[in-house]
């Protein structure tokens, strides 16, 4: 866990409690949790919270952006381990986003120094080839996401072909579908990057379905925990 690679020291069990316990007190909604270094050396101090839903378009268009601050290959998991973790440091990131809705778009897509893809600020982005799911590596430094996670497992249940790929941007013509992941974003349709146009696609529409089916079965379990 993100934690575990920032050394951080923290009770699972008491996080869920608490979670249960700010989640009972509202219908819908996000419960946040940020875990920050606490009073001694590897305490923590943890933070939980409600936030209102937010509403999210359909679909998405991103605008590609270059990301300085962006490990972006330069350095891999085998040379430091903390890579790709869930920090708080989203202010760059949310500055590409400010600029991508100026022009018009939904978000930013970010890229490498050498136009490889990379990430959204908020979200793992992927594609389809037919029939072939591809998304960045890890080794690029983007968030090992627990949304990511889920989308291998939900390939690997469902016969579903996935790969991680280090590919310029350039490739994404090509391509039959892109989407979108986060915890709040589940196989979202991106119909556009900068100028390139994207259709409907049935892999994509049956991704939907079984995000939905996994989020309906991981609550239930957790409440039953």
């Amino acid at each position: 866990s993100s934690a575990e690679k920032l050394n951080l020291e923290i009770n699972i069990q008491a996080i869920r409690e608490w979670i249960l316990n700010v989640s009972s007190h509202f219908e819908k909604g996000y419960v946040r949790t940020i875990i920050s270094r606490g009073e001694e050396e590897r305490g923590s101090n943890v933070y939980i919270f409600h936030q209102p839903l937010v509403e999210y378009p359909e679909e998405f268009t991103l605008l590609t952006q270059k990301a300085p601050w962006h490990p972006a290959g330069d350095f891999t998991l085998d040379d430091f381990s903390a890579i790709g973790v869930k920090s708080t440091s989203y202010a760059l990131n949310m500055k590409h986003t400010r600029f991508a809705k100026e022009r018009g778009y939904t978000d930013a897509l970010l890229l490498s120094r050498n136009n490889i893809v990379l990430e959204g600020p908020t979200f793992s982005i992927c594609w389809i080839k037919k029939d072939k799911i591809f998304t960045p590596s890890l080794n690029l430094g983007i968030l090992d996401s627990v949304t990511r996670k889920y989308l291998f497992s939900i390939c690997k249940q469902n016969q579903i072909d996935i790969e991680e790929v280090e590919s310029s941007v350039n490739e994404l013509v090509g391509v039959d579908a892109a989407f979108l992941i986060s915890t709040a974003k589940h196989a979202i349709p991106v119909c556009k990057i900068d100028d390139i146009f994207y259709s409907e696609n049935e892999l994509l529409n049956r991704l939907q379905d079984l995000y939905g089916n996994l989020v309906q079965s991981e609550k239930a379990n957790f409440l039953n925990k």
